[in-house]
């Protein structure tokens, strides 16, 4: 027979009777790079020990292969920042309270000097039940208000240590975090799987159109298979036999989007779905972080659909690392209509020709440092759109060729798609567990472990 839960009034509200309350001084060690110790970015090396940093956190992980390394002796100098498994890394300024948890470590790591490793010092507390109460809103609701309370935001360990935090019995953190952690571990999953749809769809681009080993009518690699190569000289290079060259606004129509006012765009709600810069992640694809627009000022050219090509007009840092890159269009979980709203630091692009909606992502992909030649502007970059357009040259295959590529991107289009919207269902499950869990409002059965 199931026992009804007794509550508790305690400090941080009401928890379960079993259930304790203390400072998360008691229970863990807050270590930190002391300033730099004279380290320099130019230091930095190719192999050797990684070295963490806030922006390679992603995920509620470590994105390795974008770390830096250091030397064996700048390594050894600060042994109490060494990474282990199961550390927790915490971003303490800047960007404040993005978290990691390390499962495992490829190799040695340490962190730079922005970064709090959090381990556990008492067997009460287990390290990854620790990781998902930073995740919880109580935990979070502190990371809010130093945010919003200060110029320089910063998480302090006093500002940890100081933190009450329910503690469960053993059994009942590991049931707690294995729950978690198995959305999680869902989640990952599916990300990880994106990334390889990824490389496929690259892959495939540039052995197609760049190495021009299609499929011939045999179903061989055409350029290997001795197929019938014809020198251009507008590119100084041979091409197969049939394709042609014309100029990128010959083969697309380039529209900006809607210029908007502050007061119609909500990034909770509104009448359409808000397609901005932000859509765009850095070296392209699309960044599912949506905002919303209500407007009676919008026009029929400001609508995308879903898949519909976009590029990004805008870009503020002058890197070169988002001017031009392309999206292909995604609307969120449970968005009943057909159409969105793209912003005017976007610009759409509309094939003329037929299946070369998925060729042009790519294509566009592909030779995005050609756009960024056409950009104008000293404080912040625009896209010369029309100038691009104009002289940027495309190479168009044969119509069968398109098709069959066509066809093949749109299906790894729509399984991404797909992960993607198992992540945000996934997400929202997990999110809203999360804090019922982290309260005791949903008891886990231990013997479900």
């Amino acid at each position: 027979m199931k026992t009804k839960t007794k509550f508790k009034q305690t400090d941080i509200g009401m928890i379960p009777e079993d259930w304790e309350i203390d400072k998360l001084e008691n229970h863990l060690i807050i270590k930190g790079r002391i300033g730099w110790k004279g380290l320099q970015i130019s230091e930095y090396t190719n192999t050797g020990p990684f070295i963490v940093g806030g922006l390679q956190i992603k995920d509620n992980g470590v994105v390795w292969e974008e770390c830096a390394h250091v030397t064996e002796d700048r390594y050894e100098e600060s042994p109490e920042i060494m990474l282990r498994e199961f550390d927790i890394l915490m971003t303490k300024d800047g960007t404040i309270g993005k978290l990691a948890y390390i499962k495992k470590l490829p190799d040695k790591a340490t962190v730079a000097s922005h970064i709090h490793v959090i381990r556990k010092k008492s067997d009460e507390v287990l390290p990854q039940f620790l990781f998902y109460f930073f995740k919880s809103p109580r935990f979070q609701n502190l990371v809010e208000s130093k945010i919003s309370g200060s110029v320089v935001p910063a998480l302090t360990q006093k500002d940890i240590n100081n933190t009450f935090f329910p503690i469960p019995p053993t059994k009942e953190q590991q049931a707690i975090a294995k729950i978690l952690s198995d959305l999680d571990s869902k989640i990952e999953l599916n990300q990880q799987m994106n990334k390889t749809l990824e490389e496929i769809g690259k892959a495939i681009f540039k052995h197609w159109f760049v190495d021009f080993e299609f499929p011939n009518e045999e179903g061989k690699p055409y350029r290997s298979s001795n197929g019938d190569m014809i020198y251009n000289e507008e590119l100084g290079k041979e091409l197969p036999k049939g394709w042609k060259i014309t100029s990128l606004d010959q083969a697309a129509e380039f529209t900006r989007g809607f210029s908007y006012k502050g007061s119609e765009k909500s990034k909770t709600d509104g009448e359409y779905v808000f397609v901005t810069l932000n859509s765009v992640k850095e070296f392209g694809g699309f960044k599912r972080e949506f905002s919303y627009v209500t407007s009676d000022r919008v026009r029929e050219k400001h609508f995308v659909r879903l898949g519909d090509v976009v590029i990004s007009n805008t870009e503020q840092t002058k890197t070169g690392t988002l001017l031009g890159y392309p999206a292909l269009v995604e609307f969120p979980f449970q968005y009943e209509k057909d159409k969105g709203i793209f912003s005017h630091h976007i610009t759409k692009v509309s094939p003329k020709i037929s299946n070369l909606r998925h060729y042009l992502y790519r294509y566009l992909f592909t030779y995005q440092q050609n756009a960024v030649k056409y950009h104008t502007g000293s404080v912040i970059w625009a896209l010369d759109v029309n100038n691009w357009a104009k002289n940027e040259k495309i190479i168009l295959p044969n119509p069968n060729t398109l098709e069959e590529f066509e066809s093949f991107m749109e299906s790894i289009f729509l399984k991404s798609l797909q992960n993607n919207l198992q992540i945000e269902t996934l997400s929202r499950i997990r999110d809203s567990l999360l804090p019922r869990l982290m309260s005791g409002k949903i008891r886990v059965p231990v013997e479900a472990r």
